[in-house]
């Protein structure tokens, strides 16, 4: 949130200065982006401030589900949760862009989130794949996603992600070396790469207008842009990610110690010895 808070605010000062690129005019639009609530940006357009947080107010709305489902045991909280999910999903098969609100949180791609759920709970078991098996997933889910089906988005595009973040994550550990490092170190950006690469490659796209006129090829814009965009990301991770997540993480360990501390001086033994440690 914190990063997305950042530089959603970075996009308003400069949406500010260029008026005439997005349309801001409305409080509550602005709002409603800083809070992940799905609001229509124009007609048929479905985003906030910073376009690609369009997918922050699903996955928002999936980490408030799984909250509450952990308030029971493993096995009723996943239960509960798919069936819901199910459920809204079947109800809100009729639903356009009109109804935002409603027409994200039952759209089928919650459904998407279900399927990573149980890779997750799989994953956990410690149950893996052979690197054969776990290659043919992926090369069988980017064949079944490269196709235009008109298939529902759980079926066109949820199970083919599925199937090829399965291969990677169930197939037995890569040995290291510098490229499982660079590739570690990109993985860990990633979230940083993500919401700013917009950010990049739009004023990137303006200069390469004006210095080239359209003269040179595009694959060449393509190869600087990823480049820049991943250059960009890293930084922004480095630079602002992880020390904001650091002190935050701190913050919260030491808020936590402080509630932990005298709940712990309460428990007495009956020889009077305190209990060093809380059962969870």
């Amino acid at each position: 949130m914190p990063l997305y808070w950042i530089l959603t605010t970075v996009m308003v000062i400069g949406v500010s200065l260029a008026p005439h690129s997005i349309e801001i005019s409305k409080f509550w639009y602005i709002v409603n982006s800083y809070f992940f609530i799905p609001v229509l940006r124009s007609p048929g357009d479905l985003r906030p401030i910073l376009g690609q947080g369009w997918t922050l107010n699903y996955e928002m709305y999936f980490d408030c589900a799984l909250a509450l489902a952990t308030l029971r045991t493993r096995r009723v909280g996943v239960g509960v949760l798919t069936a819901g999910f199910l459920a809204l999903a079947w109800l809100g098969r009729d639903l356009d862009i009109s109804t935002p609100k409603l027409f994200t949180w039952t759209d089928g791609i919650i459904l998407e989130f279900v399927l990573g759920l149980y890779l997750g709970l799989l994953y956990e078991t410690g149950w893996r794949i052979r690197g054969s098996v776990a290659a043919c997933m992926v090369v069988a889910g980017t064949a079944l996603a490269l196709p235009d089906f008109q298939w529902t988005a759980t079926l066109s595009a949820g199970i083919p992600a599925a199937m090829i973040l399965g291969g990677f994550v169930l197939c037995p550990p890569l040995k290291d070396s510098m490229a499982t490092s660079w590739l570690t170190v990109l993985g860990n950006a990633s979230f940083s790469l993500y919401l700013s690469h917009t950010l990049a490659l739009r004023p990137l796209r303006d200069v390469w207008m004006r210095l080239t006129e359209g003269a040179w090829p595009p694959s060449l814009f393509f190869l600087l842009g990823v480049i820049v965009s991943v250059a960009v990301g890293c930084a922004i991770h480095y630079a602002i990610e992880r020390p904001v997540t650091r002190y935050l993480n701190g913050r919260l360990r030491a808020s936590s110690e402080k509630v932990a501390l005298p709940v712990a001086q309460m428990l007495v033994v009956p020889n009077g010895a305190a209990v060093s440690r809380l059962e969870t």
